[in-house]
């Protein structure tokens, strides 16, 4: 399964990237992460971040880094030892003339091990959809204190 997702941000593409690249704090961003922390150097192609995912207690994820083409590209590669299946997921960072858009492709293989709801591609939604949500929300209040006036964050989803 494969999906794309798209959000809208304010900030400019350097700032959205300094959050991005700050992934150790990623659970202040987003709430399904708990207890970050590298395994090698902080983006360095080969190196990751572990952790474990919030409200699955036991089930570790690891986020390993594949290609950092700072300040636009981070691609991963996410598993956990008792996943059953591997995300592949590109973000990409799009200067526009007011803020920024923040674009996730992420694709599941395999079959999950673990009692996820809605199996891998429950785990693809939420790595997507609700991930890139949490971090443009958080793009927003941080750095403005508040979301868009409609309260929205353009998002865009295609499932294939």
């Amino acid at each position: 399964m494969q999906l794309s997702y798209v959000a809208s941000t304010h900030l400019p593409m350097a700032r959205v990237w300094q959050f991005v690249a700050d992934m150790e704090n990623w659970p202040s961003m987003s709430k399904m992460y708990v207890d970050l922390s590298w395994v090698g150097e902080s983006l360095m192609p080969g190196s990751y971040l572990q952790g474990r995912v919030r409200d699955e207690p036991g089930l570790e994820i690891r986020h390993e880094i594949r290609t950092n083409q700072s300040p636009s590209l981070l691609r991963l590669l996410s598993h956990g030892s008792n996943f059953g299946f591997a995300v592949e997921s590109t973000i990409r960072l799009e200067e526009l003339d007011k803020g920024t858009l923040i674009h996730i492709e992420a694709y599941a293989v395999a079959n999950p091990a673990c009692d996820w709801p809605g199996g891998s591609a429950g785990f693809l939604t939420i790595l997507t959809q609700g991930v890139v949500r949490d971090f443009a929300r958080f793009c927003e209040l941080e750095e403005c204190g508040v979301p868009h006036e409609d309260g929205s964050f353009s998002p865009h989803t295609v499932v294939s």
